[in-house]
C-alpha cells in the first residue's frame, strides 16, 4: 500500500470509530478494535507516537471485557511491544513482549504460528536488550515452529528468524 492508500483506510477507521461511538455510547469492544485498527495504519506511516496512543487506549478497553489469557489481549500487546520496538524503546518493549507471549502459550498449543511470531518478537527486544543468549533460543524454538508448520524447506524461514543477526 503507498501513503494514500493509508490515509484513506485512517479515514475510513476514523469514520467508522465516530459511527460506533454513536451506535455504542457505553465502552464497546468494537470501539477498541477499531482504535487498533487505526493504530497498525498509523505504525504504518510511521506516526509512532500517536500509534502508541491509540493502541495502548484499545488495550486498556478492551481489557475490561476480556481476560487474560485472550488472543485479542496478546495481539495488542505484541502489537505496543512493536510500536516500542520502532521506537528503539527496548526496556518499554519488553514487558509487552513477554506478556504477548505467556498469554499465547496459554492459549496455543504448539506448534502454533502465533507462538512462533510472539517468539520472534520478545527474541527481537531481548537481542536489543543485550540478551543476545536468550534471544538466540527463542528464534531457535520459532524457526522449529515454523519448520513444522511448513513442513518444508522454505527461504523465508531462514530469514524470518534473524538468526544471523544474533551472530554479528
Amino acid at each position: 500500500m503507498n501513503l494514500k492508500q493509508y490515509q484513506k483506510a485512517f479515514a475510513y477507521y476514523k469514520k467508522s470509530y465516530l459511527l460506533l461511538q454513536r451506535l455504542y455510547p457505553a465502552p464497546h469492544p468494537k470501539k477498541a478494535i477499531m482504535l487498533n485498527n487505526m493504530s497498525l495504519v498509523l505504525t504504518y506511516t510511521s506516526h509512532l507516537d500517536k500509534a502508541l496512543t491509540f493502541a495502548q487506549s484499545a488495550y486498556s478497553k478492551l481489557e475490561k471485557f476480556y481476560s487474560p489469557p485472550h488472543p485479542i489481549l496478546a495481539k495488542l500487546q505484541n502489537n505496543i511491544n512493536r510500536i516500542l520496538w520502532l521506537q528503539k524503546k527496548y526496556d518499554l518493549a519488553e514487558p509487552f513482549a513477554r506478556k504477548a507471549l505467556s498469554q499465547a502459550k496459554n492459549l496455543y498449543s504448539p506448534p502454533h504460528p502465533l507462538l512462533a511470531l510472539y517468539r520472534t518478537s520478545l527474541a527481537e527486544v531481548l537481542y536489543q536488550n543485550q540478551k543476545k543468549q536468550k534471544a538466540w533460543k527463542l528464534n531457535a524454538e520459532a524457526f522449529r515452529m515454523k519448520k513444522k508448520l511448513f513442513q518444508r524447506e522454505w527461504p523465508i524461514l531462514s530469514t524470518s528468524e534473524k538468526i544471523g543477526q544474533i551472530f554479528y
